[in-house]
């Protein structure tokens, strides 16, 4: 039998299949991102955080040596990817979307105020 130390790893935000992981401690943060699917396209790869006790360290995913590739997981990390802001879609549609909902309840409002 061979007993091997596994560490428990948080990834999350714009990745595939985002979990805690059992992984072994040689892991790298690219490899984590990895085994979680890789990131989305929505994913804001230039600034993957990587919390951990003692402050947060960010990393370049698309340098490849930049920490991604050299900083190794610890027990109890949390690997974050945030996702790329889009005008449109953060901003454009909701405003539309609301706009359009108060438009239908003022001409309901306003519909059933004249019989």
């Amino acid at each position: 039998f061979v007993i091997e130390p596994l560490l428990r790893v948080s990834v999350e935000g714009e990745v595939r299949l985002p979990s805690v992981y059992s992984l072994r401690p040689e892991t790298s943060v690219a490899q984590a991102i990895a085994l979680a699917g890789g990131p989305t396209l929505d994913a804001r790869v230039d600034k993957v955080r990587l919390i951990r006790t003692g402050g947060d360290i960010l990393v370049d995913l698309r340098q490849a040596s930049a920490g991604a590739t050299r900083t190794t997981i610890r027990s109890g990390d949390r690997i974050v990817i945030e996702r790329n802001r889009a005008i449109f879609r953060d901003i454009v549609t909701p405003a539309v979307m609301i706009l359009g909902a108060t438009a239908a309840v003022a001409s309901v409002i306003l519909y059933n105020r004249h019989p």
